[in-house]
């Protein structure tokens, strides 16, 4: 699998923004499957950017929206971001799901089996994007999906916007469309082995389905960094030459006060010289893997998909 990012900031201009996307697109190869994960601020949505941006695409979008974020040194919030995937030997299945409610577990049951019936091997990644936050659904969600396919590892995020219209305009998106009641659905089969990490700012990071979620919950700017630091200096021990796609919780960056980049500063550093790639937003909620043991304490055998409070969640691939 290759990798490649990106990035549009223009949120306002369509013909010049698909003219920076076009300039990109024209260097990169194209393999045989390609996939396109999206992180985009509301604004491009509301200019029709975003729209005309995935219609004069090859290859299917799929992600959310974010009111902030930082790709490969460059750290903003107007920003279009799009991961792109491209393998001959691994395939890409997406869905987008019908329209649902909170605890519609038939819906997300039958947006899985759809999804899944598209490809030909076993399921290395469940790639989850859900609008809904008010309550532990975010769990039930991974829920519906392993009750059908066993534990797949299970990697996502709440999409987020500003906060004074993050309720109206947080969004998850497919192709060219954005939904404020649908989850969008990617998975992934073949010669792929994706790494998961996970680290909270709480002792308390892992929500259950009977839970009631905190996404803006306030933490200590001392206890984001200190686990910013731990996570990203064990991904750079474990690999070298990586994309490495990150989620942190809006909660975090709040609580970086007057210092709101600092997180997405260290990522740049921490990661500059050293051959990877990335790509981190900010999320209402995260989604991960929990079965690291170098970083969580978790065996492979107590494996379990979860959505976390106050953490940052990082797949490498």
């Amino acid at each position: 699998m290759k990798s490649h990012i990106l990035t549009i900031t223009e949120p306002d201009d369509i013909t010049l923004a698909i003219k920076e996307l076009e300039s990109q697109l024209s260097k990169i190869e194209l393999r045989k499957n390609t996939i396109g994960i999206v992180s985009v601020h509301p604004e491009f949505i509301h200019s029709g950017v975003y729209a005309a941006a995935a219609k004069g695409l090859p290859f299917n979008l799929v992600g959310g929206t974010t009111l902030s974020q930082s790709v490969n040194g460059t750290i903003g919030t107007h920003m279009f971001s799009i991961v792109v995937l491209t393998s001959d030997d691994c395939e890409f299945a997406c869905s987008v799901s019908d329209p649902m409610t909170y605890e519609d577990i038939s819906v997300i049951r039958g947006c899985y089996e759809r999804t899944r019936a598209q490809l030909q091997g076993d399921v290395k990644l469940a790639l989850l994007y859900t609008p809904f936050i008010e309550t532990g659904y975010v769990a039930t969600h991974m829920q519906a999906i392993s009750k059908n396919d066993g534990i797949v590892p299970i990697f996502g995020a709440v999409p987020s916007a500003d906060l004074p219209s993050i309720v109206k305009d947080r969004r998850t998106v497919y192709s060219g469309c954005d939904y404020n009641d649908r989850l969008v659905l990617l998975l992934v089969s073949g010669n792929f082995s994706p790494a998961f990490y996970a680290v909270s700012a709480t002792s308390d990071s892992v929500q259950d389905a009977s839970a009631k979620v905190e996404p803006l919950s306030i933490i200590s700017k001392e206890a984001v960094m200190e686990t910013l630091r731990d996570i990203l200096a064990q991904i750079k021990e474990d690999h070298t030459h990586k994309l490495v796609l990150m989620y942190s919780c809006l909660g975090r960056k709040i609580s970086l006060l007057d210092e709101s980049t600092a997180e997405c500063d260290l990522i740049r550093v921490s990661l500059a010289g050293c051959g990877m790639s990335y790509a981190v937003s900010y999320a209402c909620d995260v989604i991960c893997l929990t079965s690291i043991p170098k970083v969580s304490g978790v065996s492979e055998a107590q494996a379990s998909n979860n959505a976390h409070n106050c953490a940052l969640v990082a797949c490498v691939m």
